[in-house]
C-alpha cells in the first residue's frame, strides 16, 4: 500500500513534516511506516478533513492531513478544507516552536505556503487517482 508523500517544508521557517492523505488505507500504511498506531478514526465522524500530530522515531512532528473523498465537491469547498487544515498545522508549529506573536507577514505567508502545498499535493493525487480509472 502506498504512503503519503511529505511536501516542501522550505517556507520562510522550518515546518514539521507534512503531508496530505486521501485514502484511509494510505493513512493506516503511513501510521504503519512510523511505527505508529492509530487512535480515533481516520477523519472523525461527520468531518470532511482533519489533521493527525505525531512525532516520529526521531521525535520530530509530523502532520497527517486526511481528506475525505472529495467526488462531486465543489473546488471551493476543498480549497477551504485545505486552507483551514494548513492553519491547524501552522498552530501547531507555533506551539511546537513557543511562538505566541508571529508577525501578520510570517503567518500569512507560512499559511499559503502550506496550503499551496497541500493544494499541489491533492492535485497530484486526484490526477494519480483518475489514471487509474
Amino acid at each position: 500500500m502506498k504512503t503519503i508523500e511529505w511536501l516542501d517544508r522550505k517556507a520562510s521557517a522550518p515546518l514539521p513534516f507534512y503531508g496530505l492523505c486521501t485514502s484511509e488505507e494510505a493513512y493506516y500504511a503511513t501510521l504503519k511506516k512510523l511505527g505508529e498506531r492509530a487512535i480515533g478514526d481516520w477523519v472523525s465522524p461527520g468531518a470532511h478533513a482533519m489533521t493527525h500530530y505525531l512525532r516520529d522515531k526521531t521525535g520530530k512532528t509530523c502532520c497527517i492531513v486526511c481528506l475525505k473523498d472529495t467526488k462531486g465537491t465543489e473546488i471551493g469547498c476543498i480549497v477551504s478544507l485545505l486552507v483551514h487544515e494548513a492553519v491547524h498545522i501552522w498552530q501547531h508549529y507555533c506551539r511546537d516552536i513557543g511562538e505566541s506573536n508571529p508577525s501578520d507577514e510570517f503567518e500569512a505567508y507560512t499559511i499559503q505556503w502550506i496550503s499551496q502545498q497541500l493544494m499541489f499535493a491533492y492535485d497530484k493525487q486526484a490526477m494519480e487517482r483518475k489514471a487509474k480509472s
